[in-house]
């Protein structure tokens, strides 16, 4: 039996006999990407501000403490003639954002352009954006005193992220940010003009929604008087258009299509086989704790399957073998059989030869 499997970035294949050799479910990685480099995915903008018309009525709150302030400006603008403008003092309560409150997401992205004044300076973190569900803090964007690196604090899981270029002064920046909502298989991600700076899967995120995005100066660890500018903020979700696909078929020769093509008489197409989609945690292993993200389908009279509207992310492709049939022997019972896979990818988990898997 094999099964020959491609995804956005990946391509696989597998063999074995289906003589019914003692074996596991054959099962590969493949990582679907949906948007490069943090960008936001086409179409899956939900929200955007670029503070062109003169305000802040895009959003639904905008709030200071005292003695700072949020307004639109034209000081600076890296767009247009408006930018927001974010002002905190020297006293204790520092703060001055902008709030929108949307439907739950399990899945975000926030991109901004940001321009730290001049004269900035730090003794003390300082926080750029926030989400949050439910009242609750998720994940801070931050950047750090000192080093001026970007840096992220999960908010669930008390855990600090940080990354390894400083920002600098003076000049426009983009931010990216993308977060993945999950309890076992979090996922955060921040890109600074393009680059990836941090990056954490498998963490603990919670299981509660996104449903609140906060940009703006949040919170400074000291009393530092600064200014930072936000302009073309944007907030979206996944398009959900990749694709995971390939065909089952049986290597009755077991010579890995050297002798052929899959569909020819040595290497028929295998129908109703039950093919599952399993989401990774982050750990890139097939175990319990990968989410079964689609399936079964079973496989079409070409052998064909496909797993569609997928989000970026690592998946296990698993074949059920107990329901993979013998053409070689086509009236043995499915009961007695099953197919083992003896060759697979880079990544991919198959038959050790001593009654494993590897």
């Amino acid at each position: 039996m094999d099964d020959s499997g491609t995804g956005d970035a990946a391509q696989s294949t597998t063999e074995g006999n289906g003589d019914g050799d003692a074996g596991d479910n054959n099962s590969w990685t493949v990582t679907t990407t949906d948007a490069a480099g943090g960008n936001c995915p086409a179409g899956g903008i939900f929200f955007s501000d670029g503070f062109e018309s003169g305000d802040l009525s895009a959003w639904d709150t905008n709030t200071a403490g005292s003695g700072d302030s949020i307004a639109a400006s034209t000081d600076q603008a890296d767009t247009g003639t408006y930018s927001a403008k974010a002002v905190v003092n020297a006293d204790a309560s520092q703060w001055a954002l902008v709030r929108k409150n949307f439907a739950g997401q399990t899945i975000l992205y926030e991109k901004a352009r940001i321009y730290l004044h001049a004269s900035f300076s730090l003794t003390g973190t300082i926080v750029l954006a926030e989400i949050w569900e439910n009242g609750n803090e998720i994940i801070s964007t931050m950047i750090q005193d000192g080093t001026m690196r970007l840096e992220a604090y999960n908010q669930v899981a008390s855990q600090s992220y940080i990354g390894t270029t400083a920002i600098t002064t003076g000049v426009w920046h983009t931010i990216e940010m993308m977060t993945v909502i999950s309890d076992t298989a979090g996922e955060f991600r921040i890109w600074l003009d393009g680059n990836l700076e941090i990056e954490q899967t498998g963490i603990n995120l919670g299981t509660n929604p996104i449903d609140r995005a906060d940009a703006g100066i949040g919170w400074e660890q000291a009393a530092d008087p600064n200014t930072v500018y936000y302009d073309d903020v944007s907030l979206c979700v996944p398009t959900n258009s990749a694709v995971i696909s390939g065909t089952v078929f049986e290597d009755q020769v077991g010579d890995v299509l050297n002798d052929g093509v899959i569909g020819d008489a040595v290497n028929p197409e295998l129908q109703n086989v039950d093919v599952y989609l399993y989401t990774d945690d982050g750990d890139n292993l097939p175990d319990a704790a990968d989410a079964l993200s689609s399936g079964p389908v079973q496989t079409d009279a070409a052998g064909d399957y496909s797993f569609t509207g997928l989000a970026d992310g690592t998946y296990w492709v698993v074949v059920d073998s107990h329901t993979v049939p013998s053409t070689i022997d086509a009236a043995e019972p499915l009961t007695n059989l099953w197919a083992e896979q003896t060759y697979g990818p880079l990544g991919g988990w198959c038959a050790d030869g001593a009654g494993g898997t590897s």
